[in-house]
């Protein structure tokens, strides 16, 4: 069985746990159109860390680059037509880039997290206005985290907020809230709440100059699922990953649509994972993981995540790539499904290519070759029939 659909409340349900065996298979060309960066020099595509990248409903391509920290756009044949800012703290200047949104008469706003604001520029890079993004109940609010811009110009952001759930005596929960802001930074509304996997602690060694040091430390369970998100034209979708649902929300926060896609319910390889993790991961700490197997173990959830990322396009579509453990070495395939929920394709990216715009017919995104250079490039999606 495919799955259905059902209405409850008025939000509609749809369940896609199985696919299509006549589902289209689309490519992503293997060739970009363009291709922006270079190896070495002094030009403006010589990108050092490449925070972001988006796109105008012209085409060109903005780059957000921390190494120089600064905004670049390119046309669509990857010539560069201005830079839009640099680092400082003066007018149209900042100091890194939390995330970079183009709204919907191609203006850019680039968004910091300490201190949080929004620097606005042109659609010619010119600094229009810096405007702190703060609210009166900031110290009951943790970390902010953009996630996009909507049609009507709200900025859609997750807050870290405190729950009432306790882990041990200096440890809580914390859940992502939806919030809802308006193009000068003021909260329209909150919304939905999603939980973060639940922290645990694990003594791990850690090397010193003096000999290594047993430490508690928290952690995040490995592939526990989280929420992610995605947000575009009218909507905003949240994929809870252990539960394996996406909730689909208007433009006030209502749920409109869950689906339900294939790939949930996947039961977790514990003892592969460990192996895996065992012989081959290091934490940034130096710890390595897996050295305390019977806590690592048991904080392992049943099954594995539903699905990786989520993205929404330019009309509409929804892709959702599936979660690939550690432990298979494989490339990972997206679906696609349209605003309904109904399968319209599946695709699998070129090796290396981290996909962070899709257009109706061209996705942008970033690739690295060989010695780890960044390179901004658009592959057109090619389409076929069903087999």
């Amino acid at each position: 069985m495919l799955g259905g659909e059902y209405d409850t409340s008025g939000v509609v349900i749809v369940e896609r746990r199985a696919v299509p065996q006549d589902l289209p298979v689309w490519a992503i060309e293997d060739s970009p159109e363009v291709r922006i960066g270079r190896v070495s020099g002094q030009g403006a595509d010589v990108f050092g860390s490449i925070a972001a990248v988006a796109a105008t409903s012209t085409g060109d391509i903005v780059v957000a680059d921390l190494r120089p920290v600064g905004v670049l756009q390119f046309d669509r044949a990857g010539e560069l037509r201005f830079r839009a800012a640099r680092s400082g703290e003066g007018p149209g200047e900042f100091r890194s880039v939390a995330s970079l949104m183009v709204t919907p008469g191609d203006s850019l706003i680039v968004l910091e997290r300490a201190p949080p604001r929004a620097v606005l520029f042109d659609p010619q890079g010119a600094h229009i206005r810096t405007t702190p993004l703060s609210s009166d109940d900031a110290e009951r609010h943790g970390a902010i985290a953009y996630r996009g811009i909507l049609d009507n110009g709200t900025i859609v952001a997750t807050r870290a907020v405190r729950s009432g759930s306790i882990i041990n005596r200096d440890h809580r929960r914390f859940l992502n809230q939806l919030t809802y802001l308006d193009p000068v930074g003021a909260t329209v509304l909150r919304g939905s709440s999603f939980f973060d996997p639940v922290l645990f602690s694990e003594r791990v060694t850690i090397p010193q100059p003096n000999g290594p040091v047993s430490a508690v430390v928290m952690r995040t369970p490995p592939i526990a699922g989280r929420a992610v998100y995605a947000v575009r034209g009218a909507h905003v979708a949240v994929g809870v990953q252990g539960r394996g649902e996406i909730l689909v929300h208007d433009t006030v926060g209502n749920v409109v649509r869950i689906l339900r896609p294939p790939g949930w319910g996947i039961l977790t390889d514990r003892d592969r994972y460990l192996r895996h993790a065992a012989a081959s991961a290091t934490s940034s700490s130096g710890a390595t993981l897996g050295e305390s197997p019977e806590v690592t173990a048991s904080h392992l959830p049943d099954t594995l995540p539903g699905f990786e990322r989520i993205m929404l396009d330019a009309v509409g579509r929804l892709w959702v790539e599936e979660y690939v453990p550690e432990y298979e070495i494989r490339e990972a395939s997206w679906w696609v499904f349209d605003s309904g929920g109904q399968f319209v394709a599946r695709t699998q990216f070129p090796s290396g290519f981290v996909p962070h715009q899709i257009e109706a017919n061209e996705v942008i995104g970033v690739t690295r070759d060989e010695a780890d250079v960044p390179f901004v490039e658009r592959r057109r999606i090619v389409r076929s029939s069903p087999p």
